[in-house]
């Protein structure tokens, strides 16, 4: 491995991150691996000879068998020599010192959006999880910058800082959803953050608002530099090969080893491991050190893989033969069912005896009864433990109220049947698209998966986002051709995409069972809590689709921040909607309820698509943008007082749904505008039986709301909104899209559904 540092050609080593680096992770290794094996004769600083002859007792240890170990091999506290000696005391003391302003950042970011309580809800997820660890990605970003660098300044400084930063909110995104995947107990010396009393499955949503962060951290600190595209990129292209390579290693762990190969384990290697841990800080620094070379960064590619794969070769050396007291884990890749280098080798040495014993025993457990991979085991067990931990109130209805198919007379009137049909042949593209970019990183299998998750989950609904995009760009553009119209529709496809990232991650919170119509995607007896892997493939695919299609166009950078803003803002929507319903009935207010509504469900629904449409037909102008913002949060905010009067009163049989918002202790409309009438006798009714699930509780405050005229009630607010709403539409300046907001607000006046 040192021999091919030594083959890089002058210009590299000159221009690109320093030969140090490597020396330095390289030579951390060896220490570490030294110190476990110090009495091995099989110990030497050539690969093979570190790894030596395979053992007889290699399938004699059983255990637990998880079918997904996203990231394990550096996710833990595995590198300790490796990053003492990447940088000093004093810069590692620096590094962590700016966490302060990190999360000051995000939460002050999060507060723009009236969601007080979801910024005080970010800065304990950051501060529990980002703050441990040896922040080895992170360093060695700065680390890299400052050998390309020749004059470092304090200001530059803290730039690379910031960059380490958002490589070590990358790494908490993925420890939060890995460990409940894996079910884990422990993370960093501190009980694993979905094992946490209120926490549970809401961490999947909490690991959302940390990626989203990334991007905050990224637009604040380097949308001036020529490098911040590129440094977009990079995030998203190495989120996308992560989830590949995490569904590459779950489907093999399904797999007979005797269908393990070297090149399968070198995919998984690279895609799951490599790229963001070795390749993803040093490119990042070559970025911000503003080096363009593509040969420079061709060549730091292949080296960084050639590392991470020889770090994964060790590291599954370690999990067999390792000390557990030194390297910090149990062994468990023979019980995992783990395509490991030791397996595949075995495999390609043994005789058919040999072979036979592997087959009989490799992924297996001594309590294999009590020990299920599938589905129905894994939802029956981590999810039912969790679900009934936070006493399943359903604490959080993500996006329920427009989720589900309940708006069939808002999506049936905004296009004709046909542009419905033009916009869904349109989705063979967009799989085939995303699948032969996974196929790009040898991910035969991934890509095959990706296109089932795509098929099964795409396919379905309304697609109101999606039409409500196409529908607002033909309503602005004069001159529509083939080719921009087909740009909406691909643009409608990317909200599609962000809808369904949402939904298969809202599903799996709410324990749901129905989507559409089909069994929820986390039920299938192959996918199980994995389904959350697939969500971020989903969402990583939105980026693929816009850098293919828009890149070249001058609202590209528009449509990013857009879409990253939006996931944002709903995420922080949704962790105030969770935090509320823990809360009593007496503390919900209108303003509360406001919030919850604009950042779950108006953003992302009416003024997204909308404002997407905009950009992509050239408007600039940033008073029409604000009018049209202003305009969606008010018909969003209708919306949902409509939804919250339907949930209680509307007909099952026409609504689709069934009633919930009571029991859930969901701060509806009509629980607000409840307690500010009720008097102390009927606000006791209210604190007595609001957020239970017992019909007789249920059926007092329905009974309470029909006492105190809220039907009526509604039927003005209803009228008076509408008027508003119609009157503020239509004295709106040039450039807000008017017909397409009298057109859905004529359509959603007085809906039953």
């Amino acid at each position: 491995m040192l021999f091919l540092i030594h083959r890089l050609p002058r210009s590299l080593l000159t221009f690109s991150p320093s030969a140090n680096n490597l020396f330095s992770i390289l030579s951390g290794r060896y220490i570490s691996s030294s110190e476990i094996l110090q009495n091995s004769e099989q110990v030497n600083n050539k690969t093979k000879e570190r790894i030596g002859g395979l053992p007889s007792d290699l399938v004699n240890q059983q255990k637990l068998k998880k079918t997904l170990r996203t990231l394990s091999t550096l996710q833990n506290d595995s590198l300790p020599i490796a990053t003492r000696i990447v940088v000093s005391p004093n810069e590692s003391r620096d590094f962590m010192a700016l966490s302060t302003d990190i999360i000051r950042d995000l939460t002050e970011h999060a507060d723009k959006y009236n969601s007080k309580d979801a910024s005080t809800w970010l800065k304990r997820v950051l501060e529990y999880n980002v703050l441990h660890g040896k922040k080895f990605r992170g360093l060695l970003t700065v680390l890299t910058y400052k050998n390309l660098v020749k004059d470092v300044t304090a200001e530059n400084l803290k730039l690379a800082q910031i960059l380490g930063w958002c490589l070590e909110l990358l790494q908490c995104f993925f420890l939060l959803s890995d460990d409940i995947m894996d079910n884990s107990t422990t993370r960093r010396g501190q009980t694993c953050w979905h094992r946490l009393d209120d926490v549970g499955l809401i961490a999947f949503n909490d690991s959302i608002m940390l990626e989203s962060g990334i991007y905050v951290l990224l637009k604040k600190y380097f949308s001036h530099l020529d490098c911040y595209v590129d440094l977009i990129h990079l995030f998203h292209e190495m989120t996308f090969i992560t989830t590949c390579g995490q569904s590459l290693d779950m489907l093999n762990s399904n797999k007979s080893v005797s269908t393990f190969t070297m090149d399968t384990y070198k995919t998984i290697a690279a895609n799951k491991t490599s790229h963001y841990t070795f390749y993803l800080p040093i490119a990042a620094a070559m970025h911000l050190a503003g080096l363009k070379d593509v040969e420079a960064l061709r060549q730091t590619k292949m080296i960084a893989l050639e590392i991470g794969h020889f770090f994964q070769v060790q590291d599954d050396f370690l999990d067999c033969f390792g000390k557990p007291e030194v390297t910090g884990k149990l062994g468990t890749d023979i019980e995992d069912n783990k395509c490991s280098w030791l397996a595949v080798v075995c495999m390609q040495r043994a005789n058919d005896e040999q072979k036979d014993v592997m087959l009989e025993c490799y992924g297996k457990t001594e309590n294999s009864e009590q020990v299920n991979n599938k589905t129905k085991e894994r939802i029956g067990g981590l999810l039912s433990d969790l679900v009934n931990q936070q006493k399943l109130k359903k604490t959080l209805r993500t996006l329920s109220t427009l989720q589900n198919d309940s708006l069939p007379i808002a999506t049936r009137i905004v296009v004709s049947p046909n542009e419905s049909r033009d916009f869904m042949a349109l989705s063979t593209d967009i799989i085939r698209d995303l699948t032969e970019h996974a196929d790009k990183y040898n991910s035969k299998d991934a890509s095959t998966w990706l296109k089932k998750v795509l098929e099964y989950n795409i396919l379905h609904g309304k697609k109101f986002r999606a039409l409500l995009t196409v529908l607002t760009y033909k309503n602005l553009v004069k001159d529509i051709t083939a080719e921009n119209l087909k740009l909406a529709q691909i643009l409608g496809w990317c909200l599609e995409l962000l809808q369904c990232f949402l939904v298969l991650s809202d599903d799996i919170m709410d324990n749901g069972t129905t989507r559409r119509g089909q069994t929820c995607w986390h039920r299938l007896d192959d996918v199980g809590l994995n389904a959350f892997n697939d969500s971020i493939m989903v969402e990583s695919g939105i980026y693929v689709l816009l850098r293919k299609y828009f890149s070249h166009l001058d609202c590209y950078v528009d449509l990013l921040h857009l879409l990253h803003e939006m996931t944002f803002i709903t995420t922080c929507g949704q962790s105030l909607d969770m935090l509320n319903s823990n809360k009593s009935v007496s503390t919900f207010t209108m303003d509360t309820h406001k919030a919850i509504a604009a950042n779950k469900t108006s953003h992302y629904t009416f003024y997204l698509p909308i404002a997407a449409a905009m950009h992509l037909a050239g408007l600039k102008d940033t008073e029409a943008l604000r009018q049209t913002k202003v305009i969606a949060m008010e018909i969003g905010h209708f919306y949902q007082v409509q939804d919250d009067f339907l949930d209680c009163f509307g007909k099952p049989e026409v609504t689709g749904k069934l009633s919930t918002d009571i029991q859930d202790n969901k701060c509806s409309w009509l629980a607000v505008v409840c307690m500010q009438r009720a008097n102390d006798e009927q606000k006791a009714v209210m604190l007595e039986c609001y957020g239970k699930t017992e019909p007789d509780k249920v059926a007092r405050v329905k009974e309470l709301y029909k006492t105190l005229g809220l039907p009526n009630t509604y039927a003005g607010y209803e009228q008076e909104s509408y008027n508003m709403i119609k009157t503020h539409i239509q004295q709106t300046s040039r450039g807000v899209p008017q017909d397409t907001f009298l057109e859905v607000l004529n359509k959603i006046y007085q809906r039953s559904a």
